[in-house]
């Protein structure tokens, strides 16, 4: 048993600290028992409708939009941890499904603004991880191998983003997880509304147009 009112790294960290360790990474604001003061449920249904009619405009203005999501965010969880479909997800709060309203959906869920946090540590881990996947994990995994060298052979070829983040597909080979889960590839010239629903894996993932990675032709995501 460890001694109260040690120094040492390894003494037993407080419940009040560990809870507030765990708030900070996870979600402070899963279930929302009570709306805001300042708002009703019919205020709440048209702030909804104000959201489809911008979603549907070809411009629209951002803060607006931030202001509408952050408002409507008791009714959003509400209709996600009831486990409503995902078809009717997207025509109730489209713009849960663009980065304006994710990111805002995200931040209010766990307090960590995604976008600046992400990049944040790309920017200071993603070298140090790409260095580990091409020298040490390349010499004990086959697949990791092949993903590195096709990865140097297009890197001239890939262009548009990072290649660090473009590096960061080796991460799929390390894990050894199958490409066709996390990415669903359609036409160069496919619309995003023409995307079959019924045809995505029921987990996450991206829709491409084109091909990605070790191929020729740029991609481009819906």
């Amino acid at each position: 048993k460890r001694k109260k009112g040690g120094s040492d790294d390894t003494d037993e960290v407080p419940p009040e600290k560990r809870a507030s360790v765990q708030d900070t990474y996870g979600c402070i604001k899963w279930d929302m028992k009570f709306l805001a003061v300042s708002e009703t449920s019919e205020s709440q249904q048209e702030k909804q409708k104000q959201m489809k009619v911008l979603s549907e405009q070809t411009s629209f203005s951002p803060e607006e939009v931030k202001t509408l999501m952050k408002c409507t965010y008791y009714s959003q969880r509400k209709a996600i941890n009831k486990g409503a479909d995902l078809q009717i997800l997207i025509e109730e709060w489209p713009f849960l499904f663009l980065e304006i309203g994710m990111s805002v959906q995200f931040e209010e869920l766990t307090g960590v603004p995604l976008k600046q946090t992400f990049l944040t540590s790309l920017e200071k881990k993603a070298k140090r991880l790409l260095h580990f996947l091409e020298t040490t994990c390349a010499d004990k995994s086959k697949r990791v191998l092949e993903a590195v060298v096709k990865l140097r052979m297009q890197r001239g070829l890939l262009k548009g983003s990072s290649e660090d983040v473009k590096g960061m597909m080796l991460l799929l080979s390390y894990f050894d997880e199958k490409e066709e889960t996390f990415f669903h590839y359609v036409e160069e010239t496919c619309l995003a509304r023409q995307v079959h629903m019924e045809a995505l894996p029921v987990t996450p993932c991206i829709i491409v147009c084109g091909k990605l990675m070790f191929y020729r032709k740029e991609p481009k995501q819906i």
